[in-house]
């Protein structure tokens, strides 16, 4: 019993896999990807530009090329572009995060996966796959998998993207 739900767990995950390889092989996910990386890439850009300007600020100021007031301005400009940049790239980092857990190296995938084509429980497949066994009084059993996050996330994902399947 316990071994035929964890193949049909496997079997989901495998099922899984290949759904969330389709929709990240179609052009409008790779689209996405690269607009994204494109906007990290520009944000990146922009706060070493920003830091550039504000470091080479002082010498100008020092070599009076510009007044107290432009360098105070400029340096207060400067100093809330580089942090609305940093503020950007963090933003764009988590949402990069995000979307790996959307590959098939997310760990509900990547743990059930590793046990495809297994034919015997074994103690290293219940530790990894399963967090909980529960057996009431009229010998019910309840079977609490790891990673229900991960695949209630993976879920999430892809009713979202069953369009693009």
């Amino acid at each position: 019993m316990l071994l035929q739900a964890i193949q049909t767990q496997i079997a989901l995950a495998t099922d899984m896999e290949a759904i969330v390889r389709r929709v990240n092989s179609s052009p409008k996910y790779r689209k996405q990807t690269a607009t994204l990386q494109g906007r990290l890439d520009a944000a990146k850009k922009a706060l070493k530009r920003c830091n550039g300007l504000y470091d080479s600020l002082y010498q100008s100021y020092v070599d009076q090329l510009m007044t107290e007031q432009e360098y105070m301005t400029l340096k207060r400009r400067y100093k809330a572009e580089a942090e609305e940049a940093e503020r950007l790239i963090e933003a764009l980092t988590r949402r990069q995060a995000a979307e790996a857990a959307h590959t098939p190296e997310n760990p509900f995938l990547a743990a059930f996966g590793s046990f495809r084509g297994a034919d015997a429980l074994t103690k290293e497949m219940a530790q990894a796959l399963i967090e909980r066994v529960y057996v009431d009084g009229d010998s019910n059993i309840e079977i609490v998998f790891r990673y229900r996050d991960e695949y209630k996330e993976l879920c999430t994902y892809l009713e979202g993207r069953q369009a693009d399947v």
